[in-house]
């Protein structure tokens, strides 16, 4: 459990906070050496996957990026269902540039926090998510 510890916080403390534990200001080329932002997209995968499986709600966001993740990585799938729907809302999404890959995600989450079948549904926390 300590190395899942470790490995987590690799990146986190110095995007999170300006300073180190010393007190000095986080060196960021340094801290973030090695930091792969595709890699990042399986760590928030299983962070929100593991989110939602304890019970909680999700922010309109998180579940945005989940359909993005599934057309990102269709490997990842688990069944038919989340295949389509993904398809259908990122469609060609591995075609395009990693810019206009994200990008796209954010669009559709702008979209997505107005829809309101979806802020009625219990399963999605209403609070607003920075991003």
């Amino acid at each position: 459990m300590k190395e899942i510890h470790k490995l987590r916080n690799q990146y986190w403390v110095a995007l999170k906070h300006s300073k180190d534990k010393s007190g000095q200001p986080f060196e960021l080329p340094s801290a973030l050496e090695g930091f792969s932002d595709t890699t990042n997209d399986h760590y928030l995968f299983v962070t929100w996957y593991d989110y939602a499986k304890a019970g909680y709600p999700l922010p309109i966001g998180a579940q945005v990026f989940q359909v993005w993740y599934y057309a990102m990585y269709p490997d990842k799938l688990a069944n038919a269902e989340e295949e389509e729907v993904s398809k259908r809302v990122f469609s060609n999404v591995t075609e395009i540039e990693r810019f206009e890959q994200k990008k796209r995600l954010r669009q559709k989450v702008e979209i997505y926090l107005h829809d309101k079948e979806l802020l009625a549904h219990p399963k999605t926390d209403v609070r607003p998510l920075l991003m």
